[in-house]
């Protein structure tokens, strides 16, 4: 039980950096967008040529392609909050779980013992054991 929740950490610590890696890139592009776009609002305004379609057009096409950049970046970083959180919550199990498992080893008894009588308790039944 305490491997599969050191593979689950395991997992969620890699899709967690994996994520602010992916946030970190987004950001980036949103810079570089928002460089372009102001430039571009720049050149529009020295050239004071409204009736040229193609930098406005081109315009609208940044500005769009930031927004879905914003929101993107918005999910990505919804996911990763979301993520962290999880990784938190099985930080938190996995040491509840080592304690058990440590205070099993201090009163002498064996995992197996502990696990099945818990079982009995969350299932409201009997436990078949094995007596030689």
């Amino acid at each position: 039980m305490v491997s599969l929740l050191y593979i689950d950490y395991l997992a969620l610590v890699s899709q967690a950096e994996a994520l602010k890696e992916e946030n970190d890139s987004l950001r980036w592009q949103l810079d570089a967008y928002r460089n372009e776009v102001e430039l571009l609002k720049q050149e529009q305004g020295k050239a004071h040529r409204e009736d040229d379609p193609n930098k406005e057009q081109q315009l609208k096409l940044l500005q769009q392609a930031l927004q879905g950049m914003q929101q993107h970046l918005l999910k990505v970083q919804e996911e990763y909050k979301r993520k962290e959180a999880e990784l938190e919550k099985i930080k938190d199990d996995k040491l509840q779980v080592e304690k058990m498992l440590e205070n099993l080893k201090e009163k002498g008894l064996s995992p197996h013992f502990f696990m099945s009588t818990h079982l009995e308790q969350a299932l409201n039944i009997s436990v078949p054991t094995c007596t030689v």
